[in-house]
């Protein structure tokens, strides 16, 4: 039979290295592919002749990798488990079902998270794929069933349902105000003036909807210092985290943060509240049936959006 990837070694030779690098020996992936140790040794040494490399070290019965071969298997082992997961979800459909919801990372932490949690004690027999990404066209990605987008309610094949609207306000943990507000010598609220000279915990605007605490500062009319201490970060969630850390103060969205902030571990430092225009939606594709199992979670999701 032709082969489909010329570009390819053999897929039968590279089952045989995944399966010797994970168990770091011949002979236990011998007894594991049901072949002699011989035959595993022949499939290793024919695919480092084909890919013109040196994947294993040899010294005496010790076996070790080599640079090139540690990041084959790397890859070999990720390969692998995304199949096993897709023929388990082809395998899911006729069985136990199989639900894949989408949100972006400040959704997926803060609260939708929590809430499939909650859901797993509910209805147990449904499996649920959490997929997250700050990248909006993996999250609208045909393979979703339900997605969670920050928006204005309309997306391109998809029927969305609203679920909290994008308020945002500075926040920062108990500890760093009581350390922040003595050394300042300020008091909460704090005026948008005096956030400028503190510590500032920012993300990188990975998308234009979203809005950063520089933005909000600029909303408010204030002036970023120079020398203002500020760390960016490459997510909302580290974000928040930092602050729930004591590290400085973030930007919160106050629907997102809810239960963080009625338990005091975050603290609202400013009155100044932003109403973005954009909310928080759940919607199912147009173009798909929904099935029992996405619907009954789309339903159970859409009736706690706090």
């Amino acid at each position: 039979m032709k082969q489909v990837r010329p570009s390819l070694p053999s897929l039968g030779a590279l089952a045989v290295f995944e399966a010797a690098a994970r168990h770091m020996s011949f002979t236990a992936a011998a007894r594991e592919l049901n072949v002699t140790q011989a035959a595993v040794s022949k499939r290793i040494k024919s695919l480092e002749e084909d890919l013109g490399l040196v994947l294993f070290r040899r010294s005496g019965r010790a076996l070790a990798l080599t640079e090139q071969g540690s990041a084959l298997a790397k890859r070999m082992h990720s390969a692998l488990d995304f199949l096993e997961e897709g023929c388990a979800r082809l395998r899911g459909t006729a069985g136990s079902p199989i639900v894949t919801i989408s949100a972006n990372t400040a959704v997926s932490h803060f609260w939708l998270g929590p809430k499939l949690r909650e859901y797993a004690l509910v209805e147990p027999a449904t499996t649920v794929r959490f997929l997250t990404t700050d990248q909006t066209f993996d999250l609208v990605g045909e393979e979703n069933d339900i997605v969670v987008l920050l928006g204005q309610g309309e997306r391109p094949g998809w029927n969305l349902l609203p679920l909290f609207s994008e308020v945002l306000v500075p926040v920062a943990s108990p500890e760093y105000l009581e350390v922040a507000c003595r050394e300042s010598k300020i008091a909460l609220p704090l005026s948008p003036g005096h956030l400028g000279s503190l510590s500032l915990l920012d993300y990188e605007q990975l998308e234009a909807s979203w809005t950063t605490l520089d933005m909000w500062l600029d909303w408010v009319g204030v002036t970023r210092p120079k020398d203002a201490r500020r760390q960016i970060f490459s997510n909302y969630a580290l974000t928040i985290e930092a602050a729930l850390s004591g590290d400085g103060i973030a930007l919160g969205s106050l629907p997102l943060l809810s239960d963080v902030i009625a338990r005091e571990r975050l603290i609202v430092v400013s009155d100044r509240q932003f109403a973005t225009g954009r909310s928080y939606f759940i919607g199912v594709r147009k173009d798909r049936t929904i099935q029992e199992p996405a619907l009954k979670l789309l339903r159970w999701l859409s009736e706690r959006p706090a």
